[in-house]
């Protein structure tokens, strides 16, 4: 499967097409899918594209056979208001799935006391993370996260669902288009030879991310709070 140019699609055919896009993979990849949520708005999109698509699997009759892993790494050193998000998305995440019986397992990591933020700045005396000096993201987040891939994935064969974009940075465009494998949809993964990257919103703006959002109307997300905390940042 290919992607087409959608970048001229209204915001119901981005959405039919990325939904496509997953069920696909999901049906064709032997491969689980593990998706990364990190409670933001482009990792909430993709949630919802995904539980939605499995959703639509069931109501054409499919049998999912195939194991659906949400992640969240919490770094332990978000704002409490972020951290109450967190916690109430993943429990409704958890229950949505049960109640429409979706094959989807919700983790949560954090990092290992010896990385935490506090251990590192006044433990260790690590100085403040900053553009220049990037360490904690891999200590809060990379490893941890790592750690339970490793464990739930051990012959490394996933395909990881991810909500980057191409227009988030000229940067980020780039190296996209370096991952990208000729005749697909699917991207190198860097840090696991056997996985892929699928990115089913590479190619929406931020105000089809947000239209997206607002148009939903189930139980999974707290579009508002989100909204309150980006208008707010």
């Amino acid at each position: 499967m290919t992607i087409p140019n959608i970048t001229t699609f209204s915001i119901e055919e981005k959405e039919q097409n990325a939904l496509q896009m997953l069920k696909h993979f999901y049906l064709h990849d032997p491969r689980p899918f593990c998706v990364a949520y990190s409670g933001g708005k482009d990792s909430s999109v993709i949630l919802y594209l995904t539980i939605k698509m499995l959703e639509n699997l069931v109501l054409e009759g499919e049998k999912l056979t195939k194991r659906v892993l949400i992640i969240n790494s919490n770094t332990l050193a978000e704002l409490p208001p972020v951290l109450k998000h967190l916690e109430e998305s993943l429990k409704k995440i958890d229950h949505y799935s049960k109640q429409f019986n979706l094959p989807v397992e919700v983790r949560e990591v954090t990092p290992e006391e010896k990385n935490t933020l506090n251990v590192q700045l006044l433990g260790v005396g690590m100085p403040p993370p900053s553009n220049q000096l990037r360490w904690c993201t891999d200590k809060l987040k990379v490893f941890p996260i790592d750690k339970e891939i490793n464990a739930t994935f051990p012959d490394g064969k996933f395909i990881s669902i991810i909500g980057t974009r191409r227009d988030e940075s000229f940067s980020r465009e780039l190296r996209i288009e370096k991952a990208s494998l000729s005749g697909t949809n699917l991207k190198l993964n860097n840090r696991y030879k056997n996985a892929s990257n699928l990115m089913p919103i590479e190619l929406w703006s931020t105000k089809d991310v947000w239209e997206c959002l607002f148009k939903q109307t189930n139980e999974l997300l707290n579009i508002d709070f989100l909204w309150k905390i980006y208008s707010d940042a």
